[in-house]
């Protein structure tokens, strides 16, 4: 069918789709912009069409668009804090359990924002050695205490890896967990083997004295 293409002799339109059946009677989707020919003085002198098949461009585009979808809806249903960072390591999407976690908003958390729940503590060395990860580009397991909704700091375990747009380096991905009870229940055991090594100590003094002349009256009957 035809085109109207409007020749604007001030400014060049703006990029425009239309849909042409190829030889083979594919669909393919063109884009093409109108640009005026101008002399020394500003004037037109004629127009450039230019054409070009976005066809492979927009499928490409549409499959990575499906691709995050499905991953946000699968981020968003395990019980671990999901993210996803730039290659400057600046955060540019976070998990619905990440957020129920921090109480705040996705446009709160992005860029550097969620390192504002990092404790004071723990800021330093934490963006010390996720900056020197990033600069080399590889994977990284950092623990550190971050602040729940209600004000408690809760220790992490944040693991990323490195991912790839196909033409290099991207950013990272990566999860955190939570390891606060862990560590309390390491400590507990710690402090318990602590206790029994303490008293077994104490027994083996206690009991050294009457065993004395115990040992002695069995040497003497022997």
């Amino acid at each position: 069918r035809p085109v109207d293409v409007a020749l604007e002799r001030a400014t060049p339109d703006p990029a425009t789709d239309i849909v042409v059946a190829a030889r083979d009677g594919t669909e393919r989707q063109i884009e093409f912009k109108v640009s005026a020919i101008r002399d020394r003085d500003g004037a037109a002198g004629g127009f450039v069409l230019v054409f070009r098949d976005v066809t492979l461009a927009r499928e490409a585009r549409a499959a990575l668009e499906e691709s995050e979808a499905r991953f946000r809806v699968l981020a968003d249903q395990v019980p671990v804090l999901v993210w996803m960072a730039g290659a400057a390591g600046e955060r540019t999407y976070v998990n619905r359990p990440w957020l129920e976690f921090t109480g705040r908003s996705m446009e709160e958390e992005a860029g550097t924002g969620w390192t504002t729940g990092i404790h004071p503590e723990d800021f330093g060395p934490q963006q010390a050695a996720l900056a020197e990860a990033v600069a080399q580009r590889k994977p990284f397991d950092l623990e550190y205490r971050l602040r729940r909704h209600d004000g408690e700091y809760r220790f992490v375990l944040d693991t990323g890896v490195p991912r790839s747009d196909g033409s290099g380096f991207a950013g990272y991905v990566g999860a955190a967990i939570d390891i606060t009870d862990r560590k309390q229940a390491e400590a507990t055991l710690g402090r318990f083997e602590q206790s029994k090594s303490a008293f077994l100590a104490m027994l083996a003094h206690e009991l050294r004295n009457p065993l004395a002349p115990i040992r002695s009256s069995i040497e003497l009957l022997a």
